[in-house]
């Protein structure tokens, strides 16, 4: 593994030295500045049912989801770069941190930093685009949204029809807000992760576009112990741990022989927009490797939207962007704004552990609406209910949920 790093390394050194060269050549460049930000102010109201006993237990609260700034620009032809980081919480966050080397014509670019990896397509799409509150139970397989290190990115290849993503990345520590400490560069807990992505119609005219993906991590692994932390599409309800080696449902933790090794996780990607209507889904399987035995685990999802007012989900560069309403809500003048209608169904499945003999997952519907005022703020009402009763750890449970967001970005 340290080899291939040094490679990588080298050769981006390479070719960044070469554009260098190749771009002072031209007229001198003017550096760029721009600033921006994201604030997520929420609101939750949570009940929890207990089939045991009947009891039903209520709480709410209310928290910042995130509080964003960044800046970005570029300080010459070919160098880009971004700094973010998040607030919410009262602790300082790293989120995209990079900077992004850009090839000539349709090469694509190489980010040199924090950014997301490239694990999916819910996983890739921005928190101020996201349709629901919280994104699917499935992408919590990853160990955490951002990290650090290489990605080439190109989304032009075969005009535009086809994109891919290649990351290698470093295990970092998640607490202290992605303030990436690596465990080992030079050993085995390094990533790989790739996405390859096709558009396979995408009639601008008609606002019709299917996509199509796939997806792949591995990552190294040295622990004793592996564990999925997640809560089911809420941010301020109970965390679930699911531990591997497998808790039976004694509560008796059932160890097996040896370290982990690494995790392996392969996706598939669809999405599609015809007009208003909007339909999206993922399937993930995950396979964690030990000495001794494979763990597996599977997560997945599907929602439908639909823009009563008319509007569409915008699709570029593998992923949906920012909604347009076709008039901005203004009392005096009687325009509303952009309502979107949403619905989904999502599944985290733990029912391939070695020795478990009975179902173990976790199913979650959401519903709701996107009151988008303008094109930057947005009122969000999810309803969600979690069903625990398949995972017998934690009896059986049932959360709902009402969540209100008051969102804007600049």
């Amino acid at each position: 593994m340290r080899n291939v790093t040094f490679t990588i390394i080298t050769l981006l050194l390479i070719g960044f030295g070469f554009q260098t060269l190749n771009a002072q050549e031209e007229t001198p460049f003017k550096k760029t500045l721009k600033m921006e930000g994201r604030i997520m102010y929420d609101f939750d109201f949570l009940s929890k049912f207990h089939n045991n006993d009947g009891d039903i237990v209520s709480f709410s609260g209310n928290e910042f989801r995130r509080v964003r700034l960044a800046a970005k620009g570029g300080v010459f032809k070919n160098i880009n770069y971004k700094v973010e980081f998040d607030f919410a919480g009262g602790a300082v966050n790293f989120r995209d941190v990079y900077l992004k080397f850009l090839f000539p014509g349709n090469s694509g670019n190489v980010l040199v930093g924090s950014f997301t990896e490239p694990t999916s397509f819910n996983n890739m799409t921005s928190s101020k685009n996201i349709t629901f509150f919280e994104r699917a139970m499935m992408v919590n397989t990853q160990p955490h949204k951002y990290n650090a290190g290489f990605m080439y990115d190109n989304q032009k290849l075969f005009d535009g029809k086809i994109g891919v993503q290649l990351a290698h990345t470093f295990n970092g520590y998640n607490n202290a807000g992605d303030a990436f400490k690596d465990e080992d560069i030079s050993g085995g807990a390094t990533n790989f992760i790739g996405r390859l992505t096709g558009v396979v119609l995408n009639n601008k005219e008609k606002k019709q576009v299917v996509h199509l993906g796939v997806n792949y991590e591995h990552r190294g692994n040295n622990s004793d112990e592996y564990v999925y932390k997640f809560r089911t599409e809420n941010h301020m309800g109970d965390k679930f741990s699911s531990y591997l080696p497998y808790i039976d449902s004694d509560g008796e933790l059932v160890r097996t022989i040896g370290d982990f090794k690494n995790t392996s996780d392969i996706g598939f990607e669809v999405a599609s927009t015809f007009g208003s209507l909007s339909l999206q889904s993922e399937y993930e399987l995950s396979s964690i490797i030990t000495e001794v035995d494979t763990y597996k685990a599977a997560g997945y999802y599907a929602f439908v939207s639909f823009f009563v007012t008319g509007e569409h989900r915008p699709y570029k560069n593998s992923t949906f962007g920012r909604v347009k309403p076709k008039a901005d809500f203004c009392i005096n003048d009687g325009k509303f704004g952009a309502l979107e209608l949403v619905a989904r169904y999502s599944v985290m499945d733990f029912s391939a552990y070695p020795g478990v003999t009975d179902t173990q997952k976790i199913a979650n519907i959401s519903a709701g609406f996107n009151w988008y005022l303008n094109n930057n703020t947005r009122i969000m009402y999810n309803y969600t209910n979690g069903d625990f009763n398949d995972l017998a750890i934690y009896g059986d449970d049932n959360l709902t949920g009402h969540l209100i967001r008051f969102q804007v970005d600049f």
